[in-house]
């Protein structure tokens, strides 16, 4: 348990630092609303994923 909690972790600390460095280098290339599209669309793309996964019950212990 102590491994997968350290990894969940890990990820969302790394795209919490590589986020916005992502951002910062799209904004001179598309600008504001470029920057803004690129947020909505990985949003939606998350929720697609999220959407799409199976469902697993609960394990009664």
């Amino acid at each position: 348990m102590e491994t997968a909690n350290s990894t969940i972790g890990f990820g969302s600390s790394a795209a919490e630092a590589v986020g916005p460095l992502i951002a910062a280098g799209l904004f001179p290339l598309v600008g504001l609303r470029g920057v803004l599209l690129v947020d909505v669309v990985s949003f939606l793309v998350s929720a697609v994923l999220l959407a799409t996964l199976p469902f697993t019950p609960a394990d009664d212990r």
